[in-house]
């Protein structure tokens, strides 16, 4: 994972069929990681004047572009789970309570996502939104790291 990994990308294998038994699905489906939806990279994607969240297939559909004019992805990779602090207009995650680990020694990830939404009208007319920073914040817990502490 830590080559596939890293604080702008991140690498999420599966094999979703292994133990599938219906007639349906081969042994070969059982046995690889190469059915679409099992090998999914989620990065960021500079392109002129933007940059877009992108999801990558390796095995299926390639890629697909989930969002534009994306500021900032930060992966930050933890060994348990973590506090921190998601400030108003920030642009990623501050004052973690633990060191952050590689990525193949992760149990516990932060992802947080900075997106700048554009000034709406003009100041003083009705409904003027001012330009504005959002952080978007999820946690996630690895799949079989140690689900009974979670």
């Amino acid at each position: 994972m830590d080559a596939d990994s890293g604080i702008h990308e991140i690498r999420v294998r599966s094999n979703l069929n292994k133990y599938d038994h219906d007639p349906s699905v081969s042994d070969a489906s059982r046995a690889n990681v190469q059915d679409p939806g099992e090998d999914i990279t989620y990065f960021i994607n500079d392109a002129d004047n933007t940059k877009y969240l992108a999801r990558h297939d390796n095995y299926g559909s390639g890629s697909t572009v989930l969002a534009n004019r994306i500021d900032s992805m930060n992966m930050h990779y933890f060994s348990d789970k973590v506090s921190y602090t998601a400030a108003p207009g920030a642009a990623d995650i501050s004052g973690v309570s633990a060191a952050e680990v590689s990525p193949s020694a992760a149990k516990y990830i932060v992802i947080a996502v900075s997106v700048t939404l554009d000034q709406v009208g003009s100041p003083g007319s009705t409904g003027f939104q001012p330009r504005y920073s959002v952080l978007l914040c999820s946690d996630v817990i690895l799949r079989n790291s140690d689900l009974w502490k979670y």
